[in-house]
């Protein structure tokens, strides 16, 4: 891109010297801020989150406010959250990093830290709405149908879930559990990266961490349910699929058919997993995962919804589904998916 401004590349020559380079220090700096110690920051396999024009703010933050270590310690927290809250909230990386780093140079009063929520405030407020708020679990558990549903749902919710056309201030923060639930519609949640960043980084810290790695890469998501019970899967006959028992009105239409798809690869239904391990176990059941893998703890399913996962596994049957295990399966998802954002949102707020 810069092979053509010669006198870019001289004057930029000497940031980059590894012994001193100001944009060497700056790097290192704010690498080392947002990096995994004591059960907080990001373990390299997490890095991907970073998104680089997020990553340019806190390069520009550095080299504005040329914080102290005792700043940028106190800044970690908010360094952190502004990445990760970025990476979810933020519809235009590119464009939200320009309004940020102007928004800097802006501001008159030197904050003590990084100022994370001042900074995504102006891009929740520009008129160009560049990014989501983050609203708390209290907020989202109150939209009604939302995190949870009705008791008398009578099939698979997918996109109607998230559809509150009538009720713009609840649709940009369903809009915003949507991009929680499954930001891509496939089965990768990379936030889980951060999420499970204890596990990822005990276990793989020591792994090369590269881009474009593909099948090399040392972890997999991996659905909680193997896809083999659930996913595209025809059977013999009719109504004992999963992909059987859509959302329908009074009279049998159907509203939803989307909600098989949703509700397999929602965040609430996937984890990290070694892909040594994921290979060796195929598809191993509900009950393999739960009671002599013992991946609970770090797959974030708590104690109190193990009995509840059993009861969606289809143990007798795995391949067999009902409305009642539909049912079931929806729920446990769902309160999977609603734990873990709380997780996010707590963490974030704490740092621990």
């Amino acid at each position: 891109m810069v092979r053509n401004h010669p006198g870019f590349m001289s004057a930029f020559e000497s940031h980059i010297q590894p012994d001193g380079g100001a944009f060497v220090i700056s790097l290192n700096d704010v690498l080392n801020s947002i990096s995994y110690t004591a059960d907080f920051g990001l373990p390299k396999h997490a890095l991907c989150l970073v998104q680089i024009p997020l990553l340019e703010t806190l390069l520009a933050w550095h080299t504005l406010s040329k914080p102290s270590q005792e700043t940028l310690k106190r800044s970690r927290l908010a360094m952190v959250r502004f990445v990760l809250q970025g990476y979810l909230c933020v519809l235009d990386y590119a464009k939200a990093s320009e309004i940020a780093i102007k928004a800097l140079k802006d501001m008159k009063d030197a904050s003590p830290s990084f100022p994370d929520q001042a900074l995504m405030a102006v891009l929740v407020d520009d008129k160009n709405r560049l990014a989501y708020p983050l609203p708390s679990p209290a907020m989202l558990s109150e939209i009604e149908d939302l995190t949870v549903s009705p008791k008398e749902t009578n099939g698979l919710r997918g996109w109607t879930r998230f559809s509150f056309k009538d009720e713009p201030d609840k649709q940009q923060y369903a809009e915003l559990y949507k991009r929680w639930w499954n930001r891509t519609g496939r089965h990768t949640h990379p936030l889980l990266l951060w999420l499970q960043r204890e596990y990822v980084f005990d276990k793989f810290e020591e792994e090369p961490a590269l881009a474009g790695m593909d099948e090399e890469t040392p972890f997999d998501f991996d659905h909680i349910l193997p896809s083999a019970q659930w996913a595209n899967w025809t059977g013999n006959g009719g109504n004992n699929r999963f992909i059987d028992f859509p959302l329908e009105d009074a009279e049998k239409k159907v509203l939803d058919d989307s909600g098989p798809g949703y509700i397999g690869n929602s965040i609430g239904h996937i984890h990290v997993l070694d892909s040594s391990e994921n290979r060796s176990w195929g598809d191993a059941s509900v009950h393999d995962k739960l009671e002599i893998k013992n991946v609970a703890k770090h797959a974030l399913i708590a104690d109190d919804q193990k009995d509840n996962w059993m009861a969606a596994s289809g143990a007798d049957a795995p391949r067999h589904w009902d409305i009642k295990r539909a049912l079931s399966f929806q729920q446990v998802v769902e309160q999977r998916a609603f734990a873990t954002y709380q997780k996010f949102y707590e963490d974030l707020q704490c740092g621990a």
